[in-house]
């Protein structure tokens, strides 16, 4: 029996959200989760913030001049933060336990499409319709680096797992990797046909995937370099991506309203559908500890969900295990 076939897990469906949050008035865009996985942020374009416990009671929500189009929870040495970008050109930062404010940073011209911290908080990177992705310093605001590489609107920024790269998605499908250290392009990717929506790391930084708007999800490895591993198809453009956090799953949005989750490595096979949204889905995350697993996912339907997908994940240990089990009697 080969590693393969002891693997193969049947494709699950999973239709009924634990948390149904119905608070937005407009498009959801985004959904993040606090590093302790005890609030859930929600970005919309009816212009708010929101969080909320993990029963989709709200805990707060700070209204904003235009729609919030990202939402990232971090933590500093010293802080809990949790930030948005916004259409009118500015990132602001606030508590992370009630959204006091702390400070605006005037980031862009245009609208800003994503945000991405370091690991240590200390850096603030965005992506701008201006064409400029770039790096600021979170505590004083200060422009750390501006990159210009891109002839089209940068649509997503993700620092890799070291947080020693900046990468940066644009709307003519290249990817830019940038050494945030010396402030240097080290790598031109053309991941995609036509734009790159978003851009995600595996937590032990062993893989990089790409989303784009030709119905594919790219996995790359880095060996030196970025190099291309496999390509996920789906049914219509991918807008979001996000792994699990032992990294054992990963988890795309698709504008056909559903969200694909996939086994990481080996086959990269499609393991569960997460069907309830009515329209695109924007942003999705996870949360989880051990053998529990949340989903949250996020619509231009006006809603977003929380989901417990932990029996797939489960079921995918014991698979593992299964298969350890065969290959050690054989």
């Amino acid at each position: 029996r080969t590693e393969k076939s002891a693997l193969r897990m049947a494709l699950s469906v999973i239709k009924d959200p634990k948390v149904r949050l119905r608070q937005h008035t407009f498009w959801v865009r985004s959904v993040h989760w606090s590093p302790d996985g005890q609030l859930l942020a929600t970005g919309s374009a009816d212009k708010n913030l929101r969080a909320f416990d993990l029963e989709g009671n709200e805990v707060y929500k700070v209204p904003h001049p235009d729609w919030v189009w990202h939402a990232i929870f971090y933590n500093t040495p010293k802080r809990k933060r949790i930030a948005t970008a916004c259409l009118d050109g500015n990132i602001r930062i606030m508590e992370a336990e009630d959204g006091h404010p702390v400070t605006t940073i005037k980031a862009h011209s245009s609208t800003i499409n994503c945000i991405s911290a370091s690991s240590d908080g200390r850096l603030i990177a965005s992506g701008s319709y201006d064409k400029l992705a770039k790096i600021f310093d979170g505590a004083s605001g200060k422009e750390y680096l501006k990159m210009e590489s891109s002839r089209s609107p940068v649509l997503c920024v993700c620092f890799s797992a070291d947080s020693s790269q900046l990468l940066s998605g644009s709307g003519q499908g290249e990817v830019f990797v940038t050494d945030v250290e010396k402030k240097a392009l080290v790598q031109t990717l053309q991941a995609h046909e036509g734009p790159v929506n978003v851009i995600c790391f595996s937590k032990d930084g062993k893989y990089m995937l790409t989303g784009g708007d030709d119905k594919c999800a790219n996995v790359f490895t880095f060996d030196k370099k970025w190099t291309f591993l496999r390509k996920l198809k789906h049914a219509d453009k991918v807008t979001s991506a996000a792994f699990s956090p032992e990294d054992d799953l990963l988890v795309t949005g698709c504008a056909d309203s559903i969200a694909r989750i996939f086994r990481v490595g080996q086959e990269w096979d499609e393991v569960a559908r997460v069907k309830g949204h009515s329209d695109e889905v924007n942003s999705v995350a996870f949360t989880g500890k051990g053998p529990r697993l949340l989903l949250a996912t996020a619509s231009d339907d006006k809603l977003a969900f929380v989901w417990d997908v932990s029996k797939v994940l489960i079921t995918l240990k014991v698979a593992k295990a299964r298969s350890s089990s065969a290959e050690s009697t054989e």
